[in-house]
């Protein structure tokens, strides 16, 4: 009886650390494609050079995978020229788009902004 109750443990440790495994491994390609494709809107949709950014971060969101109201990747930019700036990107379905920006430059325009409404 001992021995099932071991057994039984063992396996359900196994199949536990093969989803943390794999969720993971998930995570990591997911977010290398992500950057690619973000990446890949600014310098072709946007005609920025990869030198404009001073850096380019993705975030994986939990949540945003079971509701779909939420955002599974987001893209967070900051370019050379506005530091003090962030811009966020989503990618859903293979396309970018830009949700929106926080922080501070100068003379509150934001020169990278995607709507009327960002740059004032």
């Amino acid at each position: 009886m001992a021995l099932k109750k071991g057994l039984m443990l063992f396996i359900t440790a196994a199949i536990v650390l093969i989803i943390i495994l794999a969720f993971t491994i998930y995570v990591h390609f997911g977010k290398q494609q992500i950057y690619d494709e973000a990446l890949d809107y600014l310098m072709v949709n946007q005609e920025y050079y990869k030198s404009d950014m001073k850096s380019i971060t993705v975030e994986h969101s939990i949540p945003g995978i079971f509701l779909s109201h939420k955002n599974e990747w987001t893209v967070k930019v900051v370019f050379n020229d506005e530091p003090k700036a962030r811009y966020f990107y989503n990618v859903r379905k293979g396309k970018v788009f830009q949700t929106g920006w926080s922080g501070s430059t100068e003379n509150d325009l934001y020169l990278h902004s995607e709507s009327v409404q960002c740059g004032y």
